[in-house]
C-alpha cells in the first residue's frame, strides 16, 4: 500500500515539472524575441532617422546657398542739351552792313506787327497789279496807259518808303541789327528802294 503511494506522487510530479520548463523555454524565447527587435529599433528606426534629417538637410533652401553677387553702381554722367542753331551754316538773307552797336531786341511782332509797317506793305503791295498793267499797255502798244500805271506803281512804292522813314531811324534801328524782325524790315526796304530807282529810271526815258 504505502509503495503505491509513492508511485503515484511521483507520477504526479513529472507533469508539473514538464510544465514548468515548458513555461521557462517559452519565456527564454520570448525574452531572446524582444531582445532581437529592440536591436533592430536601435539599428535600422536610428538610420531612418538619420536619413530623415539629411534629406530636410538637402531639401532646405538654404543648404546651398550661393555667395552673395557684389553690385557695382554705374555713374552717368549728366549732360545739358546741346543748344544747336537752327540757322547755322545757313547764309543770312538779310544780311547788311550796319554801323549800330545796339543790343537790344524787341518784343515778338512789335515791329513787323506795328501799325506803321502794316501800312507800309500794304501801300507797297498795289505797286505789281499796276506794273503788271503796264506790262500789258507796253506789249498792246499803248505807252500813254503804261507810263499812267508805271507812275501808279512808283507811288505806292515811294509812300511805303516816305511813312516808314522817321518810324525806321527813331525805333528801328534802336534795336540789335542781327535780331530778325529788324533785318527782315531793312531788306524789304532796300527792295523797294532798288525797285522804285529802277522805274524812275524808265518813266524818265
Amino acid at each position: 500500500m504505502a509503495s503505491n503511494s509513492k508511485r503515484g506522487k511521483s507520477t504526479a510530479a513529472v507533469p508539473a515539472m514538464a510544465a514548468g520548463v515548458l513555461l521557462l523555454v517559452a519565456g527564454m524565447i520570448v525574452a531572446v524575441l524582444y531582445l532581437s527587435k529592440l536591436k533592430h529599433d536601435r539599428t535600422g528606426g536610428g538610420s531612418a532617422e538619420v536619413e530623415a534629417v539629411e534629406g530636410e538637410e538637402e531639401a532646405s533652401p538654404f543648404a546651398k546657398q550661393e555667395a552673395p553677387v557684389e553690385v557695382v553702381p554705374i555713374e552717368v554722367e549728366s549732360a545739358e542739351p546741346e543748344v544747336v542753331d537752327p540757322f547755322a551754316g545757313l547764309d543770312d538773307p538779310f544780311a547788311e552792313p550796319s554801323k549800330s552797336t545796339s543790343t537790344l531786341v524787341p518784343e515778338p511782332g512789335e515791329l513787323t506787327g506795328s501799325d506803321q509797317w502794316q501800312s507800309a506793305m500794304k501801300a507797297a503791295g498795289r505797286a505789281p497789279g499796276q506794273l503788271m498793267l503796264a506790262t500789258e499797255a507796253r506789249e498792246q502798244g499803248r505807252p500813254a496807259d503804261e507810263k499812267t500805271y508805271r507812275r501808279r506803281a512808283i507811288a505806292a512804292l515811294n509812300e511805303a518808303l516816305l511813312s516808314t522813314n522817321g518810324w525806321y531811324e527813331t525805333k528801328v534801328r534802336t534795336y540789335d541789327p542781327t535780331d530778325l524782325q529788324v533785318r527782315s524790315i531793312v531788306k524789304l526796304r532796300q527792295r523797294w528802294t532798288d525797285q522804285l530807282a529802277k522805274l524812275r529810271a524808265e518813266d524818265a526815258r
